[in-house]
């Protein structure tokens, strides 16, 4: 797999994977490649959660109201990395937060704040 995307710096990059155990296996992670860029996750997948929200925390302090930044940032860096900071992107699944979810309402957090950390947003709030 071979695609260029363009970098902050307005050079083009080029990002390379290989190892595949056949063409599906890359057709599949081409795809989920382009459908995140499509929805503007323009990261790369071998990056750390930890690296990936911490460069997302810092480009979201003067877009958020102040308390809003201050609630992320403490889900940030006490919730979610502690548990998910190791793994690269590409290995975070559906399953690890479900999981996480679901071992948080075990030891009784609350339902809202559960909710929050496994990043849905509330509707109609």
């Amino acid at each position: 797999m071979d695609v260029r995307r363009a970098s902050l710096t307005g050079q083009r990059r080029t990002v390379r994977r290989g190892g595949f155990e056949d063409a599906f296996a890359a057709e599949t992670a081409l795809r989920r490649f382009l459908e995140g860029r499509r929805l503007g996750f323009d990261a790369d997948p071998h990056e750390t959660v930890a690296a990936y929200l911490t460069k997302w925390l810092k480009s979201m302090e003067f877009l958020l109201k102040p308390t809003t930044y201050a609630r992320y940032r403490t889900y940030v860096l006490c919730e979610l990395i502690p548990v998910f900071g190791k793994l690269r992107l590409e290995e975070l699944a559906h399953d690890h937060i479900a999981a996480y979810a679901h071992e948080q309402l075990e030891a009784d957090r609350g339902r809202q704040a559960v909710y929050h950390l496994s990043g849905h947003q509330q509707k109609g709030r």
